[in-house]
C-alpha cells in the first residue's frame, strides 16, 4: 500500500475513533442539550417579540450578551424572558398594554406568568447609576428561590438542560466590578461639567 493511501486511512481511522470517544462522553450529551435548550428559549423570545411587535434587533443583542452571563446561558435567557413579561413594552407610554401583552406571553407560553415576576424579583441585580447620576444600590440574588423558579420554569418550558453558574462569590465579583465602574462614570461626569463650569466662566 502507498503512504498516501495508509495515511488517508490512518487519518479515517483516527477521526473515527475520535468521533466515537465524543459522542460517548457526558459532555456531548450535555452539549447537545444545552444547545437545544438555548434554540428552544431563542425562538420562544422571538416570537413574543414578534408578536407583541418589539425590536427583534434589541432582542438579539440582549441574546448575544448571554454567553458571558454571570448567571449561566439557559437562566440569562429566562431571565430576558422574565423581564420582558414584566415589561413587554417599547416604553412607558405603552404602559395600559401592559396587562393585556403579559397575557399573550403567558398564553403563548402556556405558563403562570407569575412564576416569571418571581423569578426577576428573586434574581437581584447589580449597582448602577440612574438618569439622575444617582447610584442605585444593587440587591443580591435570593440564590434558593431564583434555582427553584429557574428549574421550575424550565420544566414547564419542556427545557432539558440549565447552566446554573450564580453564586454569592460570583455575584460579588461583579457587583465589584459594576461598583467600579460606577465610581468612573461618576468621575468622567464630574470632570464633564467641571469644563463646562470653566467654559462658562471664560
Amino acid at each position: 500500500m502507498e503512504f498516501n493511501d495508509k495515511l488517508a486511512q490512518a487519518r479515517a481511522n483516527n477521526i473515527s475513533t475520535m468521533n466515537v470517544a465524543r459522542l460517548r462522553s457526558d459532555i456531548a450529551i450535555n452539549d447537545a442539550l444545552r444547545r437545544e435548550s438555548i434554540k428552544s428559549l431563542t425562538t420562544k423570545l422571538e416570537d413574543i417579540y414578534e408578536d407583541l411587535n418589539l425590536d427583534l434587533d434589541e432582542l438579539a443583542r440582549k441574546i448575544a450578551v448571554t454567553r458571558r452571563s454571570e448567571y449561566g446561558r439557559v437562566p440569562a435567557l429566562l431571565n430576558i424572558l422574565a423581564s420582558t413579561y414584566a415589561f413587554p413594552v417599547k416604553d412607558r407610554t405603552e404602559a395600559s398594554n401592559i396587562p393585556q401583552y403579559q397575557e399573550q406571553i403567558a398564553e403563548l407560553l402556556h405558563i403562570d406568568g407569575e412564576i416569571l415576576l418571581d423569578l426577576k424579583e428573586s434574581k437581584g441585580y447589580h449597582s448602577f447609576i440612574n438618569d439622575d447620576f444617582e447610584t442605585v444600590d444593587g440587591v443580591e440574588p435570593d440564590y434558593e428561590e431564583y434555582n427553584y423558579y429557574i428549574l421550575t420554569i424550565a420544566e414547564a418550558l419542556q427545557i432539558p438542560f440549565v447552566d446554573s453558574k450564580i453564586t454569592p462569590t460570583l455575584w460579588k465579583k461583579h457587583q465589584d466590578t459594576a461598583l467600579a465602574k460606577i465610581a468612573l462614570e461618576q468621575e468622567e461626569a464630574q470632570s464633564a461639567l467641571a469644563r463646562h463650569a470653566e467654559l462658562l466662566a471664560s
